[in-house]
């Protein structure tokens, strides 16, 4: 049961101790556009708190037999994934025209960085089959290009994946089907 209480006991009484000092914690909302899985971050929407937890400790623990990285994003908006295919489409089959203005977008459009994996994997994927078309590893370098230029583009932890293309269209002994090009 409740006591009554007097309220001239209340004023009479003692002030509870200060709480301590004011302090902050500084943690990172977002790394390259990702939002990392850690408790102090919101959940993205459609996620439940089950499934976010095991993520959480894969990503803590580094579970390996995933595969992959729990950093990285799996679903890009339908904008950003039509955008990739109209640039790597004009990269691939597109004239001259629409391929200037598919590489002035990358070298200038601030919001490519979640796109910026896909496009690496598509230049190196393209460089191993496409070691024979002369125009098209020109038009992969120039995509290369853009993307390095791109002042908005955190493009270092992706160097290691575009070097190697990058250095086979430099030092690659045969790279067209006719030896006059």
């Amino acid at each position: 049961e409740d006591r009554e209480l007097e309220f001239d006991d209340i004023l009479s009484a003692p002030l509870p101790k200060a709480p301590l000092e004011v302090t902050f914690r500084a943690h990172w909302l977002a790394i390259e556009g990702v939002q990392p899985l850690i408790p102090e971050n919101p959940l993205p929407e459609g996620m439940d708190v089950a499934s976010a937890g095991k993520k959480r400790k894969a990503a803590e623990g580094g579970d390996a037999s995933s595969g992959k990285d729990p950093m990285v994003q799996d679903v890009l908006s339908q904008e950003l994934q039509l955008y990739y295919e109209k640039v790597t489409t004009a990269v691939l089959q597109g004239s001259p025209h629409i391929l200037s203005a598919a590489l002035d977008s990358l070298r200038s459009d601030p919001g490519l960085q979640s796109l910026l994996p896909y496009f690496t994997q598509f230049i190196t994927d393209e460089v191993k089959h496409s070691l024979k078309d002369l125009a098209v590893l020109h038009a992969l370098v120039s995509m290369t290009s853009a993307l390095l230029n791109n002042p908005q583009l955190h493009v270092e932890p992706h160097l290691h994946k575009l070097m190697p293309a990058v250095m086979t269209c430099m030092v690659g002994k045969k790279l067209c089907k006719s030896a006059l090009d």
